[in-house]
């Protein structure tokens, strides 16, 4: 249903959900539907019971070839014959670990869409949500659309099932668009709610206890949509395919601080430079993870202190003995997020 209608979730109307869920499944769920909250806000929840004091990301170094990017642009068949294989045996490892991550990542344009459903049943099976760049997406005459599909567990149905989230790339990158042209003569558009993506509107995204928004790329360079997760979110997401690692680490550095919260870069593995940003008050305690390079693909797990951030931000004046740096001038946490301030004893 998430994949035939692209907006479910952002439409505001939980009644049409409930109505197919009795019809395709024969009842209807007792607990909230996942959905847009409130209009105003931009919050979307989907449900989850699961309370985690930390929350753990798996974070995936991983290659998609140029011939791979071209032929997907061209409508060709991928020239990467053992893309798949390399997919699986990736995902494989990821399933063997103990305890197993929360949370799956992979870059910008990584995944082909027939490829995401499968491999996120696979990863439903050990509690493992999968955030990825697609593929672009023809969607009209000689227009694409770069999206990530984000495949959230929820237990709204009385088990455990996945829910399909959507979110456009409004604007491409100066290069992507000259490339895009160049290669195929297309340019880039949204595709799901287009009236909300023009006017620039990043939802707020409340898998159960864990609040994070999504950023394409380019789009981190969008001070607007930064600002627009201040207070509101514990972390960004930022799948990449970006050959200027030295500017965006920069923005890396400076949005942990700014936005105050955890961001997670997830670049293209030829590129490198895929990190788990903190704004933790040691230098040496900042990049939870920090990768680059390599002949095969791999991934690290890390884990976000959640909990210790929110208590954190909740003191009315930040401790100068806390775990993190204090909050930037005008920071206001949000009310959802906000937990009870403890501090915590010096050590010796």
């Amino acid at each position: 249903m998430f994949l035939l209608i692209p907006d479910l979730l952002q439409n505001g109307n939980g009644n049409d959900l409930r109505s197919w869920i009795l019809a395709f499944r024969g009842f209807s769920p007792k607990k909230p539907v996942p959905g847009l909250t409130n209009e105003k806000s931009g919050e979307i929840l989907i449900p989850l019971e699961r309370e985690d004091r930390e929350v753990r990301i798996a974070l995936t170094s991983w290659q998609t070839h140029p011939d791979s990017w071209t032929a997907s642009v061209t409508k060709k068949l991928d020239p990467d014959v053992g893309r798949y294989r390399r997919l699986q045996r990736l995902l494989n490892d990821i399933l063997n670990v103990s305890p197993a991550p929360h949370y799956v990542i992979f870059p910008e344009l990584s995944f082909p869409p027939r490829w995401f459903i499968r491999s996120a049943m696979k990863l439903l099976n050990r509690g493992i949500s999968l955030i990825a760049g697609v593929e672009y997406i023809h969607h009209s005459r000689k227009r694409v659309a770069n999206q990530v599909w984000a495949s959230l567990i929820s237990d709204y149905l009385g088990f455990p099932s996945i829910v399909i989230l959507r979110q456009d790339k409004v604007c491409p990158a100066p290069l992507e668009e000259a490339e895009l042209f160049a290669v195929a003569g297309l340019k880039l558009s949204p595709q799901i709610n287009k009236k909300r993506s023009l006017n620039q509107q990043k939802p707020c995204i409340c898998h159960g206890n864990f609040r994070f928004g999504l950023l394409i790329c380019s789009e981190l360079t969008n001070l607007r949509f930064r600002s627009r997760f201040r207070g509101k979110v514990d972390a960004v997401i930022v799948p990449e395919w970006n050959k200027d690692v030295e500017t965006f680490s920069a923005l890396i550095e400076s949005s942990a601080l700014g936005i105050h919260a955890f961001i997670v870069q997830c670049n293209d593995r030829q590129f490198g430079d895929s990190r788990i940003r903190s704004p933790a008050k040691e230098a040496w305690e900042r990049d939870l993870v920090r990768v680059k390079g390599g002949k095969s693909d791999y991934f690290v797990v890390g884990s976000l202190d959640v909990d210790g951030l929110r208590r954190f931000q909740s003191f009315h004046q930040s401790p100068q003995e806390g775990p993190f740096k204090p909050v930037p001038d005008g920071f206001k946490i949000s009310s959802s997020r906000r937990k009870l301030p403890i501090k915590r004893k010096k050590s010796c």
